[in-house]
């Protein structure tokens, strides 16, 4: 099989997209954030783990619960992880279901609510 095409844009806002379209049914979303643990200081450190336990959560555009009642009906499999050098946000789901999939994943990056009460459950819970 020949290697997929990939598509290379930017968005108004900065972001680099990379596009590959299989022409399956499903979708594989992912955004990396250049934000692991390497780049956290004396004063900061554990944040990029902190950032892992409060994705999904409380967002400009969604509360919690409406976060997770949606993609959970969607039938969406949403991940994140750090490591060194990078925070993942990641989320499998129905093709159809990218678009409303990628606005919840860009505003728990760029506008997370970061509620004390939802911190406290990430941390001990």
């Amino acid at each position: 099989l020949p290697p997929p095409d990939l598509e290379f844009s930017v968005l108004e806002n900065g972001m680099r997209v990379v596009t590959v379209d299989k022409g399956g049914v499903t979708a594989l979303l992912g955004l990396f954030v250049d934000a692991g643990s390497a780049f956290e200081t004396e004063q900061n450190v554990g944040v990029s783990h902190m950032a892992e336990l409060m994705a999904w959560r409380s967002s400009e555009l969604k509360g919690h619960l409406d976060t997770a009642k949606e993609l959970e009906a969607l039938g969406v499999s949403a991940v994140c992880q750090s490591n060194r050098e990078h925070i993942l946000y990641q989320a499998e789901c129905l093709r159809d279901a990218a678009g409303t999939v990628v606005p919840l994943m860009m505003a728990n990056v760029t506008a997370p609510l970061l509620l004390p009460d939802e911190m406290a459950e990430a941390c001990h819970g």
